[in-house]
């Protein structure tokens, strides 16, 4: 990848200005291995992936039905949504073992 910011950089790495680091300076956490960090990154997106529609359109509505009780109809569609998604909770599951 080539970086031209402005015109300043001229692609050699040396004409990048650097100096020492500051005292008590925190290091970088880096992976040692690039294929480990791909792995916990994607089982992260699947995770999130899996439980995201069930968040959004089962927790957060039930969570108004408990402050509401009146709202029976949300109720009754929150419970099928969340029983619904049994399967993204069954691949999460397997993503994670």
């Amino acid at each position: 990848m080539k970086l031209i910011y402005k015109g300043k950089y001229s692609g050699d790495p040396e004409t990048i200005p650097h100096g020492q680091h500051k005292e008590n300076a925190v290091k970088f956490k880096e992976y040692d291995d690039l294929a480990k960090f791909g792995i916990v990154m994607n089982l992260a997106a699947i995770v999130f992936m899996c439980f995201l529609p069930n968040i959004v359109f089962g927790f957060i509505p039930f969570s108004a039905f408990l402050i509401n009780p009146d709202l029976t109809f949300l109720g009754t569609i929150v419970f099928v949504s969340i029983a619904m998604g049994m399967g993204d909770y069954y691949n999460a599951f397997n993503a994670l073992m």
